[in-house]
């Protein structure tokens, strides 16, 4: 067997990544296939072109895509199609990307082709709206391919089966986000869950949760995390991103700038903003001194930013209230800013309480909550409002 660091330092343990973003287009409007042609080509993004609702669903069906972008001129059939993605097996990780016609009044319909959709283009559908919106969303395809992704590693992991049933010792295939494939020549306990340990190469860190089979081909057992909590899912996906450094990393990364910044939160002026309930992992560099931090998007605006608050430990509080001290300090100081989607629709809704009591003693979260539903213009004078009220 391989050493863990033969494994670690050789490329040629990494899976070959597809070479090229796919994405179903699903209109019969010529203007607008051909200006998401153009843009996407751009970006190095293939599209298949349907015309029909039947055939795009036989697509969805048998075939894996990015993206799906659906022309809501009919809209009772687009929602159809765009709610059905979310608990599709081959298609639920897709982004999808709902076109709607500001002039066509179809009430429920339309409003749930908007909700079922992570992105929304209005028409007509200029390049330069596409180009706005598009970054994120490619971001997004990118980051949910790489959680796909499986590094070739060979890994010692212990399983343990049943009170009494004592540790059984496999080796991985492969490893991923979200489980791996190991050599297992007992008998598989399909529809239970058993406790799962093993350390990654390089730090010794060691990964423990339950899991489930998932798949099973001769000798080899696909394994299915569950369980994780987030501590130990951040390891293991950091460690994975450690391995796919150069493959598409710049990629994921859109451009912002920081425009307010609390303890709890910070709002950040973007063309491209993700969706209310991405994840995100932030880098924030002044001088010497570097933050980096986990949030969720609660707030967003297409064209313009979006407002997203920070994970919240003493040890993050910490860490921006001295940041923060450093930014009024240096006069006129614009801080690096490293934007890139962890995943989406991860994000846990808040119950009333929460919503209630979230933003108390932080003005900035509390205006993202209270004021989440005005239109952008009215959010951004708020926005500014406040702004002029600390200053």
């Amino acid at each position: 067997m391989k050493t863990n660091r033969q494994v670690l330092d050789s490329r040629k343990y990494l899976l070959p990544m597809k070479p090229r973003l796919t994405a179903l287009l699903l209109s019969s409007d010529e203007k607008l296939v051909r200006v998401l042609r153009r843009v996407l080509s751009d970006m190095d993004v293939v599209i298949e072109h349907s015309t029909e609702p039947d055939r795009a669903i036989a697509k969805l069906t048998r075939e894996r895509f990015d993206a799906v972008i659906v022309d809501c001129t009919h809209a009772a059939v687009a929602s159809r199609i765009l709610g059905g993605i979310r608990s599709s097996i081959t298609n639920k990780r897709a982004i999808t990307m709902a076109v709607l016609d500001p002039q066509s009044p179809q009430g429920e319909a339309k409003e749930a082709c908007e909700a079922a959709a992570h992105f929304v283009l209005s028409k007509p559908v200029s390049p330069e709206q596409s180009r706005a919106v598009f970054p994120a969303a490619r971001a997004l395809m990118n980051r949910e391919r790489r959680r796909r992704a499986r590094i070739r590693v060979e890994l010692p992991v212990d399983l343990r089966f049943g009170p009494g049933g004592g540790v059984v010792r496999v080796l991985t295939s492969d490893l991923g986000e979200d489980g791996m494939a190991v050599n297992f020549d007992g008998e598989r306990p399909y529809g239970s869950t058993f406790p799962v340990e093993m350390s990654l190469p390089g730090d010794c860190a060691k990964i423990q949760c339950c899991a489930q089979v998932a798949w099973e081909g001769g000798r080899m057992t696909g394994v299915r995390f569950c369980d994780m909590d987030a501590d130990t899912a951040r390891l293991l996906r950091h460690w994975i991103q450690h391995q796919l450094e150069g493959a598409d990393v710049e990629d994921c990364l859109v451009r912002s700038k920081l425009a307010d910044l609390s303890v709890c939160a910070c709002y950040l002026q973007t063309e491209s903003p993700f969706p209310v309930g991405t994840r995100l992992s932030l880098m924030m560099k002044i001088g010497d001194l570097e933050l980096q931090i986990e949030g969720v998007v609660r707030v967003m605006h297409s064209g313009r930013g979006m407002g997203v608050e920070f994970k919240k430990t003493s040890e993050h509080r910490e860490q921006l209230e001295q940041f923060i001290e450093t930014l009024w300090r240096t006069s006129g100081a614009i801080p690096d800013l490293e934007v890139r989607p962890e995943s989406i629709d991860g994000h846990v809704e808040r119950t009333g309480s929460e919503l209630a009591t979230a933003g108390e003693g932080d003005p900035l979260l509390s205006l993202f909550i209270s004021k989440r539903q005005l239109p952008a213009e009215l959010f951004q004078a708020e926005l500014r409002k406040q702004r002029r009220a600390h200053v």
